[in-house]
C-alpha cells in the first residue's frame, strides 16, 4: 500500500495495478519486434551523425530581385505552379523538386491522397505558416534529427501568476514575482510570435481568466495563430464560453485532478462540480475540450474511472500530464510515480488506446512524457518512427485518423479516436514558455532561464540560446546520451535539470537509468 499525505492521513491507496496476463503478452510480442526496433532506431541515429552538411541555405535567403524570401517562394510554385519573378525562376524549379518529394513522402506516410495536401496548403494560411517555419529552419540548421523549426511551433504563456486555487501539484513558486506585461507589450511580443511563424499560442497561468484584459488577448492572438487557453474551469459559465468562441479561441483544457474527492482535496470543496460544469459549457459552445490530468500517486488507480468519465462528458480528448515536483510542488516528490510504476502506468495507457481503437470511440489520449514513447515503441508491434519530429505513432492508428480532414477543417475541430503522434522531449523541437514578466523557459516546468521578452527577440532567443541548442543535440550524460531512443525522447529535460542541476544529466525517472 502507499500513503500519500495528498489525502487524509488514514487514506491508503493501493499500488497501480494493470492487467498482468496483457502485460505479459505485450512483453513477449514486444521481444520479437525489439530487434527490428533497434535496427531501425540504429539507422536512425546513424543518419543523424550524417546530416552535417547543409545544402539549404536559400531557404533563408531574399531574392535580390523581388525582395522575397526563397522559402515562401518555392512553397508558393509548389502550390500554384506559378513564379512573379524571373531571377528567382531557376533555383524555384531546381527546390520545389525537393520540396515536391518531401510533400510526397509525407502524404504517403500520412495516407493523405495525392496532391491533396498541395490543395491543402493553398487554402490554410496558418499550415502554410507551418511548412515556411520548418523550412526556414532547415536553411538555418539545416535537415537535422530531429528538424529544427525556425521559431517555436508552440508557444506556452503563463499570462498571470493570479489564482483563485492553491494546488498542491502546482509548477508556480511561492516566491514568484506577480509582474504582469501590459496588454501593448503581449501584442507586441505576439507580433513577434507570428512573425516567428508560431502556429499555436496556448495561455495558462495561474488562472488566465483573472486578466481583466483577457478577451482582448484572445481576441488579437487569435488573428493571427490558433489559441488555446488551460484553465481550472471554476470562471466558465455558458456565457463566458461563448465569449471564448466569439473571441477566437479553439481549445479550452481544464483540469481534473482525479475523481470528486480527490479533486476537491487537491483544489478545494466545491471545484469538482465547477471543472465538470466548465466541460459542459465548452462542449455546448463548440470548443474542442481536453479534460488533463496531472497523474500522482493519489489518483494513479482513478483512470479507468477517469476513462469513463471523459467518455461520459464526450470531451474530444483526455490529456495526461507526469507529474513533475516544481514550484510549489517541490515539497510533494513522495506524489511521483516510481521508474517501475511509471511503466506499468504507461502500459496501462496503451491498453486503453487499444481498447478505444478496437471499439472505434472518438476519444484523443495524450500522456505528455517523453518515456513515453519508448514504452509505445516496445509495446506496439507496428510503429512508424519520425525521428526528424521526434516521435512516433503506431501503423494502426491511421485508420482511425483522417489527416487530410485535420488538417483541411483546423487543428482544433477535429474529434478522433487516438492520437497518433506520441513525441519526446519538446523543449527547443516545438516548445517554448513566456512567464508572466516576459522571463523566458524551456518550458513551464523547468525553471533554467533563457532570456527576457523585454530585453530579447524571441527568435534570436529560439534560434540561439546554447541550452536549447545543447537540447536539439542529444548529447547528454549517462544512459540519455548511449540510449538508442533518444532520436524520439530525450528524457524529461525539466526532470533531469531538477534533480542535477545540469541540463545534460539523464532522466532518472527512465526505468533503463534505474
Amino acid at each position: 500500500m502507499v500513503k500519500t499525505s495528498i489525502m487524509s492521513k488514514t487514506t491508503e491507496l493501493p499500488q497501480i495495478k494493470t492487467n498482468a496476463k496483457i502485460f505479459e503478452h505485450d512483453n513477449k510480442s514486444s521481444k520479437i519486434n525489439s530487434v527490428s526496433v533497434k535496427i531501425e532506431l540504429l539507422l536512425w541515429n546513424v543518419l543523424k551523425r550524417m546530416s552535417k552538411v547543409n545544402l539549404f541555405r536559400p531557404f533563408i535567403k531574399t531574392c535580390s530581385s523581388c525582395k522575397r524570401k526563397y522559402a515562401e517562394i518555392f512553397v508558393e510554385y509548389y502550390i500554384n505552379k506559378l513564379i512573379s519573378c524571373k531571377k528567382c525562376s531557376l533555383k524555384t524549379k531546381v527546390y520545389s523538386k525537393a520540396i515536391s518529394l518531401v510533400m510526397s513522402l509525407i502524404e504517403k506516410g500520412l495516407k493523405i491522397p495525392r496532391h491533396e495536401f498541395q490543395r491543402i496548403l493553398g487554402k490554410n494560411p496558418q499550415l502554410k505558416r507551418l511548412i515556411l517555419n520548418y523550412l526556414e529552419g532547415i536553411g538555418t540548421y539545416g535537415p537535422k534529427i530531429p528538424l529544427i523549426p525556425a521559431g517555436p511551433i508552440v508557444t506556452l504563456w503563463s499570462i498571470t501568476h493570479n489564482c483563485n486555487l492553491n494546488c498542491k501539484h502546482c509548477y508556480i513558486s511561492h516566491d514568484s514575482p506577480n509582474k504582469e506585461l501590459t496588454y501593448k507589450e503581449v501584442c507586441k511580443i505576439i507580433d513577434q510570435l507570428y512573425e516567428a511563424n508560431t502556429f499555436i499560442l496556448g495561455f495558462s497561468g495561474g488562472e488566465p481568466l483573472l486578466r481583466k484584459d483577457i478577451f482582448e488577448i484572445f481576441q488579437y492572438a487569435s488573428e493571427k495563430m490558433n489559441v488555446a487557453l488551460a484553465t481550472n474551469g471554476t470562471y466558465i459559465t455558458p456565457q463566458i464560453a461563448e465569449k471564448l468562441k466569439d473571441v477566437g479561441v479553439g481549445y479550452v483544457q481544464i483540469s481534473i485532478d482525479g475523481l470528486k474527492e480527490t479533486h476537491d482535496h487537491n483544489r478545494g470543496v466545491g471545484t469538482y462540480e465547477k471543472a465538470i460544469s466548465a466541460i459542459k459549457s465548452c462542449l455546448n459552445a463548440g470548443l474542442y475540450v481536453s479534460m488533463d490530468v496531472v497523474v500522482t500517486k493519489a489518483n494513479v488507480d482513478q483512470f479507468p474511472l477517469l476513462i469513463d468519465l471523459a467518455k461520459s462528458l464526450k470531451v474530444q480528448k483526455i490529456e495526461i500530464v507526469d507529474f513533475v515536483p516544481t514550484g510549489k510542488a517541490k515539497g510533494s516528490s513522495h506524489l511521483m510515480l516510481s521508474p517501475i510504476q511509471m511503466e506499468k502506468f504507461g502500459a496501462t495507457v496503451c491498453d486503453i488506446w487499444l481498447d478505444l481503437m478496437k471499439k472505434d470511440y472518438p476519444l484523443t489520449l495524450s500522456f505528455k512524457n517523453p518515456v513515453f514513447t519508448r514504452i509505445v515503441a516496445e509495446r506496439f508491434p507496428n510503429i512508424n518512427f519520425m525521428p526528424f519530429f521526434k516521435g512516433l505513432f503506431p501503423k494502426k492508428a491511421l485508420q482511425f485518423f483522417n489527416f487530410s480532414d485535420r488538417l483541411q477543417k483546423g487543428v482544433f475541430k477535429e474529434q478522433t479516436p487516438f492520437s497518433p503522434f506520441v513525441t519526446g522531449c519538446e523543449c527547443g523541437i516545438y516548445v517554448l514558455h513566456i512567464k508572466p514578466d516576459g522571463n523566458i523557459t524551456l518550458c513551464p516546468l523547468n525553471p533554467a532561464l533563457l532570456g527576457n521578452v523585454k530585453k530579447n527577440k524571441i527568435k534570436d532567443i529560439w534560434q540561439k540560446s546554447p541550452i536549447l541548442n545543447q537540447y536539439r543535440g542529444l548529447k547528454f550524460e549517462g544512459k540519455c546520451g548511449k540510449c538508442m531512443y533518444k532520436t524520439i525522447c530525450g528524457g524529461c529535460r525539466a526532470k533531469a535539470f531538477l534533480d542535477s542541476g545540469s541540463h545534460t544529466e539523464s532522466d532518472t525517472s527512465c526505468i533503463i537509468n534505474n
